[in-house]
């Protein structure tokens, strides 16, 4: 458990002066908050930690060596360093005695158990087609309505962040990730992390994974989805929860559907639907906007005559409640 004092953004990406209501829509008692130059940070504050989120891109733009910065910061302060992204060299760190974190999957070592794991848990998996669909929320959604309902959760996080929420293991698969196996080494190192959530004896488990599950076309090598197959076969789902935008095709929907069923006969139990989808103007630029209650009742009535699966939005007031029972009832 922390509390964050603040945050904080350079002045060249427009977000100085911004609430995080209105830059994300966060809507908590962090919402009203502004976000802060990072020139303005007193380092000798009242604070423990720093956590620096991907800055690799925008020290590239800027011609600024930020995660530099920060580390000679923390050193000069005396401050704990959480990053997102792999710190190279941690020697000047250590020599100080300087606490940090970065998420990290290194390779097998040499005496590594080939056998995989069966896991006599539940195992829940949130999947989606496309990225920006809120996967990581309703993963930390449903693991907060059922830890009040007095049920034990263990969770297998695919975000950098993640342990930042208490999630007993990262598997860093997303941007600028440090996860260093591959082909059945992957799937042998995400059946290892599972074997250790379920030996906290957890209820159920839950994972998430990352952006789309299929590829749509062949011309975009990012497109291929070798990651999510490798985590899919680790992590070994009972179930899902689908993701899924308004304007998806439903030939693509039911390619994933068969495609996640075959793979350990799991199950589609729910599917969520974004409250946006992008649309394209008749310039040729794309622009992201809010689906209307019409769209998004005829699109949930058209999933249930075809796939007879229950729907809901993810904006809806009761999705934990309604994600939780879903899953209660089918899985537990």
């Amino acid at each position: 458990q922390f509390d964050i004092n603040d945050f904080y953004d350079v002045k060249y990406t427009g977000n100085v002066g911004k609430t995080l209501r209105e830059l994300q829509g966060i809507d908590n008692q962090y919402g009203q908050k502004r976000i802060k130059s990072i020139d303005t940070l007193d380092w000798e504050d009242d604070f423990d930690t720093i956590i620096l989120g991907h800055v690799s891109q925008l020290s590239n733009l800027v011609g600024e060596n930020y995660t530099s910065y920060i580390i000679n910061n923390c050193i000069k302060y005396n401050k704990k360093l959480v990053s997102f992204s792999i710190l190279q060299d941690c020697s000047s760190l250590e020599m100080n005695n300087i606490s940090y974190y970065f998420p990290n999957v290194p390779s097998l070592p040499h005496n590594f158990s080939t056998k995989l794991h069966i896991v006599s848990k539940p195992v829940i998996g949130i999947v989606g087609t496309s990225s920006k669909q809120g996967k990581f929320s309703i993963q930390l959604e449903i693991r907060r309505e059922l830890i009040k309902r007095g049920y034990r959760v263990g969770q297998l996080g695919t975000e950098p962040s993640s342990a930042l929420f208490g999630i007993d293991e990262v598997y860093p698969m997303g941007y600028e990730r440090s996860v260093y196996v591959k082909g059945f080494d992957a799937v042998l190192s995400i059946n290892a992390l599972m074997f250790n959530i379920e030996r906290k004896k957890p209820d159920l488990i839950i994972f998430g994974s990352q952006s789309h599950c299929l590829l749509r076309r062949l011309e975009d090598e990012f497109e291929y989805t070798v990651l999510n197959h490798e985590l899919f076969l680790g992590a070994m789902a009972d179930a899902y929860i689908m993701c899924i935008n308004a304007n998806d095709e439903i030939d693509y929907i039911d390619r994933i559907k068969v495609y996640l069923e075959s793979l350990y006969g799991a199950q589609i139990i729910c599917f969520v639907i974004s409250p946006f989808i992008i649309d394209t103007d008749y310039t040729g630029v794309e622009r992201r906007r809010r689906i209307t209650d019409s769209e998004k009742k005829i699109f949930i009535q058209r999933l249930n005559q075809i796939f007879h699966i229950p729907a809901i939005s993810l904006d809806d007031n009761n999705l934990s409640n309604y994600l939780a029972n879903v899953i209660l009832r089918i899985v537990l």
